[in-house]
């Protein structure tokens, strides 16, 4: 089981891990996962389009769009 109290943010290491994803998926389809997770995770559709920068209106139609 993972230890989430004690785990250890280093801020260059996550972005370099979106900066490869970037790379192997593309912005689109990151920002898409990303926003489906904060989006399971209860966060607001408000707050992630604020959070990636994107439209509302693009949070909103990408979290349910089927393609």
């Amino acid at each position: 089981m993972i230890d989430y109290p004690n785990i250890i943010f280093s801020q260059a290491l996550s972005d370099e891990r979106i900066k490869k994803a970037y790379r192997s998926f593309g912005e689109k389809v990151v920002k898409r996962i990303i926003a489906l997770a904060f989006y399971w995770r209860s966060v607001n559709r408000k707050q992630i389009s604020e959070i990636l920068n994107l439209p509302l209106n693009t949070v909103k139609s990408g979290l349910f769009a089927n393609s």
